[in-house]
């Protein structure tokens, strides 16, 4: 027994010298911030760039971690659910989606989330790696709201650029208001914790949190998302409500006489902010409750579209990845329904619901959100510090999606798992299948999802140049994969120059994958240089997703079989003049 017993002290011990090691934890702290910063124009989307940095990152600590013996912890099962249900919607998406390349870029970008998650979990849970997570996280979000707050002042037109009709003040390295004000509210709810949990003692310390404290408060206030804004409020408030008892309970230093004067002048420098801020509070609650809303009537528009979708295919949903292609049609068929030309409706091609829970639903059905409550139950039933935080985000994703933003996601999953000081079974081998996973995730990422949208953007580039549409865009097509928006791209190009057949072929293998009012409309300006009856069904078409074009419905009403003219007066009645034409995006 005293034999057995010393070995296992000593298995104790040298698991923990694996555990002791800073660097793996260093490493994917200086990942997860950059991830946050990363962005480009040279991608089709700010996230891509994010992207990149997670595979850099999982380039690095695959080798790092496996010479360190630093690949496992007891934490890594409660992932066990998200990647069982990967397999699930995998299996279940190849016989619902409609488009299988959208669910094969889904898969791919979670097996790269999950396995930067799966990795970093070992990686954060040695002492002082929960620190460094929560300080990373706080850190990135604190340069995002320093670049947020000087785009809103002007500052960075190089950076930043101010796009047409694109109305966002302020998107910082989102692209979007909404993500942006979602990521510094939960930074603003972790900073509390941070001071409670791993209180500083130094001055330093303390006016580093207070800076980073006023300059996040500053960013979400100029965000103008309300949905921020509610997640901020409800998640300090179950913080204060949870915490403050506890904190007197055990006398923690954060209640001495001088952190009481520093939090008090914290405090008052915060109202302060608010009050400079509160001609843009007022302006976007007041118009909450007015017509002239954006974010509320399309965010109805968006539910009820996705109702459809759920309401058709509750079991199983219509497969991963694949809202993106039927949210055109079934929010048209919203409108067209009985009372639908009360919604709010534009030419948006909206890619997510606006709602996690809706979009999962819509998206995997009943069956496969299971796999998600399983992971949040598993979480539920463990104390966590950082629960306040972790609310705060889930309020916010219940009017928002953050699931496709690496940042926000990789916040979520990390303060969830919530690393502690743990060993690694050290009997475990040095697993050698880590590495060709991890190229596999790599390869596919890389071919299926960045060279395209590099590929894209310099052939965009490349035609604003003057250079013709067939050649800037020929080293994009000749990549083996596709991308539905390269094609609209071509296509919209190919009919500047009035080559309407080369942008037709173009058009019919853009519309198997974007289904949407843009790619429609596109095709009409084809169909002018054909019969009225091809005209005719290309206007019917962008009339069932956008109901508010006044030139399509004269070139409806023009070339319509006299037979159908009745219907067709009668609907006009319903849907014109045109409503708010605003962009959706704006929705928060």
């Amino acid at each position: 027994m005293t034999q057995i017993r010393a070995e296992r002290r000593h298995m104790n011990e040298k698991g923990q010298e694996n555990l002791a090691s800073p660097v793996p934890a260093r490493v994917w702290a200086a990942a997860l911030l950059l991830c946050a910063v990363a962005w480009s124009f040279r991608t089709t989307s700010f996230m891509h760039a994010k992207e990149l940095v997670l595979v850099g990152a999982l380039v690095i600590a695959t080798p790092l971690q496996w010479h360190l013996r630093c690949l496992y912890t007891p934490k890594q099962r409660l992932l066990l659910p998200l990647w069982a249900g990967l397999l699930f919607w995998a299996v279940t998406g190849a016989f619902q989606a409609k488009v299988h390349g959208y669910l094969l870029e889904s898969l791919v970008r979670w097996q790269l989330y999950l396995t930067v998650v799966w990795l970093a979990v070992p990686a954060f849970s040695v002492p002082g790696g929960k620190e460094l997570l929560y300080k990373s996280l706080i850190g990135s979000a604190w340069i995002v709201a320093v670049l947020a707050l000087l785009q809103y002042a002007g500052a960075l037109p190089f950076l930043f650029p101010i796009f047409p009709a694109y109305t966002q003040p302020a998107y910082s390295v989102f692209g979007n208001q909404n993500l942006l004000g979602g990521y510094v509210a939960l930074a603003l709810v972790l900073l509390p914790l941070l001071a409670l949990y791993f209180p500083g003692h130094t001055l330093s310390s303390f006016v580093y949190r207070a800076t980073a404290w006023l300059t996040l408060l500053a960013a979400v206030l100029i965000s103008g998302s309300r949905s921020a804004w509610l997640a901020v409020f409800f998640g300090l408030a179950v913080f204060f409500m949870s915490f403050f008892r506890k904190m007197q309970r055990q006398g923690i230093p954060f209640c001495s006489k001088a952190r009481r004067a520093g939090g008090v002048s914290v405090l008052v420098l915060s109202l302060v902010l608010i009050l400079l801020g509160m001609p843009l509070l007022k302006e976007r609650i007041e118009i909450t409750f007015t017509g002239n809303d954006v974010g509320g009537p399309a965010r109805l528009w968006f539910w009820a579209g996705a109702r459809e979708m759920i309401r058709e295919r509750p079991f199983l949903g219509v497969g991963l990845g694949n809202y993106t292609y039927w949210s055109p049609f079934y929010q048209g068929k919203v409108l067209w329904n009985p009372g639908g030309e009360g919604f709010f409706r534009n030419t948006l091609h909206t890619d997510h619901a606006h709602s996690e829970p809706i979009e999962w639903l819509a998206e995997t059905g009943v069956a496969g959100c299971l796999f998600w409550i399983l992971f949040l139950c598993l979480v539920a039933a463990r104390s966590n510090p950082a629960a306040p935080a972790l609310l705060a985000l889930a309020f916010f994703a219940l009017l928002n999606n953050f699931s496709h933003s690496p940042p926000h996601l990789l916040a979520f999953l990390l303060l969830a798992l919530n690393p502690e000081e743990e060993c690694t079974k050290d009997e475990l081998p040095r697993k050698l299948w880590i590495f060709p996973a991890a190229a596999l995730i790599i390869v596919c990422y890389l071919g299926i999802i960045a060279v395209p949208s590099v590929l894209q953007c310099a052939a965009e580039d490349q035609m604003d140049a003057g250079v013709a549409p067939e050649k800037a865009f020929a080293a994009a097509n000749a990549w083996p994969w596709q991308s539905p928006s390269l094609q609209e791209s071509l296509a919209a190009a190919l009919i500047q120059e009035e080559k309407y057949q080369e942008a037709k072929q173009c058009l019919e293998q853009a519309i198997k994958g974007l289904d949407s009012y843009a790619v429609h409309r596109l095709l009409l300006y084809c169909a002018r240089t054909e019969d009225a009856t091809a005209v005719y069904r290309a206007a019917r078409n962008c009339l069932y997703r956008c109901p508010d074009d006044s030139e399509v419905w004269g070139l409806l009403m023009k070339n319509c079989p006299p037979e159908e003219l009745a219907f067709w007066q009668s609907r006009y009645i319903h849907f014109l003049p045109p409503v708010n034409n605003q962009e959706g995006d704006d929705a928060e």
